[in-house]
């Protein structure tokens, strides 16, 4: 990635005409192992880092949660088809700390196929470990290949 930052590239990404990365076949069997590891707890607030159109944020939303996504790019939550977009979805690094959120007042932090992207991912742990109250969740996968 010589000359070009990381949030370029990803603007860049999602300005592509490309088919979306959302159309990923294991996003439904994502959310449902979600909806499986949360069934038990009372989550009411949640971050999706890396949200990309906000695809998981609606989905949350649609369930009752206040669900709030970031991403590092913005051209990702132009995307986006979540209700009151503007109130859901916020443009910030999972890198640059602290994030925009208000210290441990999230139940839940998710990070789908995120991590591999970062290059300090422990940035990502930490972030989320000062996002959430005690005893809140994090859900992150990363690929198989």
């Amino acid at each position: 990635m010589t000359g070009t930052s990381m949030k370029d590239y990803y603007e860049d990404y999602w300005r592509r005409e490309e088919p979306s990365p959302l159309l990923d076949p294991l996003s439904p069997t994502r959310l449902r192992l979600l909806e499986e590891a949360i069934a038990a707890v009372d989550v009411r607030r949640a971050l999706d880092v890396g949200c990309g159109a906000g695809e998981l944020v609606a989905a949350l939303a649609g369930r009752g949660v206040d669900a709030t996504g970031m991403d590092v790019a913005a051209a990702a939550l132009e995307r986006a088809t979540v209700p009151d977009p503007a109130e859901r979805l916020v443009v910030h690094s999972a890198e640059d700390l602290p994030w925009p959120v208000e210290a441990g007042s999230l139940d839940l932090v998710t990070a789908f196929e995120v991590v591999e992207h970062l290059l300090r991912p422990r940035r990502l742990l930490e972030g989320a470990a000062a996002a959430l109250r005690p005893g809140g969740l994090v859900a992150l996968t990363t690929p198989y290949h």
